[in-house]
């Protein structure tokens, strides 16, 4: 009977206290109805925009001054990352042989711009790099170098960005924001495909194997991962952001080359004076065949000059008489001891280091024998552990650094006989070396 009696009671306090609280809501309504200018409203300002979206803004905004704006003195940041890629420079890149296709090379890319620009701003420049050096985007760089080798130009004063200095900030942003989405989106918006695709496939792949990871309870690796996922989709953002001002190097005419053209002009008149000069600029040029025909032609003062066309060539034979009194020490180049090439390879094919070590490089040799072997531990180590992602990795970079281990074999002991070669020829040319007569 008492609990019947008390129910009445709790439900008129209930409504009471419904009531008191509809009471409420509809004082605040009104409060709010009756603010002309909608700061009762609650967040928003006069133009009608809430405090936390324009600190939200603004933030951004000063974010992006600050990371394009640091400073490019020395820090911590700079001398870690500076620190990290001398030690990836001597002890790894080093034992793959020549593999990137610019220049400067990606690590030495990423040295310069970490000091130039700053740690930050350093490695967004650097995952940009790594990304743009892939077969499919060539045409957008002048070719340099020699002797057979062409290399890609793509330094780093190429790829200047500053927000207050860019004449398309709004196409800019558009391209950076595209690849915030979707890392490539914003190469992709700039017309290069292959910059995009690589993008594409650098941070996806680093993204599924810190997934993978992390599912399998690995945290440390699956972290590690995304990491660098987000480090080449920030590289991908930058480098859409950066594409605007991008400043194809050129390659301004050199100089001989203008002189080159003037001499063969000269030596068509049949002026033996005129064909002399252009011989010999042709041999400092390294263009030997060249030279040797135009010192053909010559009437008279041709034998020495010949027989050092006939040298730097390799005829030792046919370049002994036409240098007189030094025949026998131009016979005996061909007797500098030589070591074999084939004989290096198969031994750092058995043993990787070893052919290095053949060829004189004990360091490079002891380096490539100790990563070879790191990486054969870690292969069996990932194969022990049943993981297919890790076991991939360490074929892939295995397999890398072993071939590489052989090419530098070949590399140093070639590098080996011509400096034995040269030893010998910079004696004889101290004795019999000819005047180029300049133009």
């Amino acid at each position: 009977m008492e609990s019947q009696e008390h129910r009445p009671l709790l439900r008129q306090d209930a409504g009471q206290q419904t009531e008191g609280r509809g009471t409420a809501r509809r004082g605040t309504e009104a409060a709010s109805q009756r603010s002309p200018s909608g700061e009762a409203e609650g967040d928003e300002g006069e133009d009608g925009e809430s405090p936390l979206k324009k600190h939200a803004r603004g933030f951004a905004a000063a974010s992006l001054l600050f990371f394009t704006s640091l400073p490019a003195e020395a820090s911590l940041l700079s001398d870690l990352g500076t620190g990290s890629i001398r030690f990836y420079q001597t002890f790894v890149s080093s034992q793959d042989g020549e593999n990137c296709s610019m220049r400067p090379s990606c690590s030495q890319y990423g040295l310069e711009a970490i000091r130039r620009r700053g740690f930050f701003q350093g490695v967004l420049l650097t995952a940009d790099r790594l990304a743009r050096d892939n077969p499919w985007t060539k045409d957008r760089y002048p070719l340099v170098g020699n002797e057979g080798k062409y290399y890609l130009l793509d330094p780093v004063e190429s790829h200047p960005w500053d927000p207050r200095k860019d004449k398309d900030l709004p196409s800019s942003l558009v391209a950076g924001g595209l690849s915030l989405l979707v890392p490539g989106g914003g190469q992709l918006y700039r017309g290069h495909a292959g910059d995009a695709l690589s993008f594409l496939l650098l941070s996806g792949c680093f993204d599924l194997a810190g997934a993978y990871y992390l599912q399998r309870n690995n945290r440390n690796w699956g972290v590690g991962y995304l990491l660098l996922g987000g480090i080449f989709q920030a590289g991908s953002v930058y480098g859409a952001l950066a594409d605007a001002s991008f400043e194809k190097p050129s390659l301004p005419p050199g100089k001989s080359s203008f002189e080159l053209e003037n001499l063969e002009k000269a030596s068509a008149s049949g002026n033996p004076l005129d064909r002399l000069r252009l011989g010999d600029a042709l041999f400092l040029r390294k263009e030997y065949p060249a030279a040797l025909e135009e010192y053909r032609e010559l009437p008279a003062d041709k034998d020495t000059r010949m027989a050092w066309c006939l040298i730097e060539m390799g005829n030792y034979r046919e370049a002994a008489p036409l240098l007189a009194g030094y025949s026998g020490e131009v016979l005996a180049l061909e007797k500098v001891s030589r070591k074999s090439e084939g004989k290096a390879r198969t031994m750092s094919l058995f043993l990787p280091g070893s052919g290095q070590a053949y060829a004189g490089r004990w360091d490079s040799g002891f380096n490539a024998a100790l990563l070879n072997l790191g990486l054969f531990g870690l292969t069996a180590y990932t194969v022990s552990q049943r993981d297919p992602i890790g076991l991939l990795l360490t074929l892939g970079f295995g397999s890398r650094f072993y071939s590489g281990n052989i090419e530098n074999a070949v590399r140093f002991t070639r590098e080996s006989n011509r400096e034995a070669k040269e030893k010998q020829l910079q004696a004889l040319r101290s004795k019999a070396m000819f005047e180029p007569l300049l133009p």
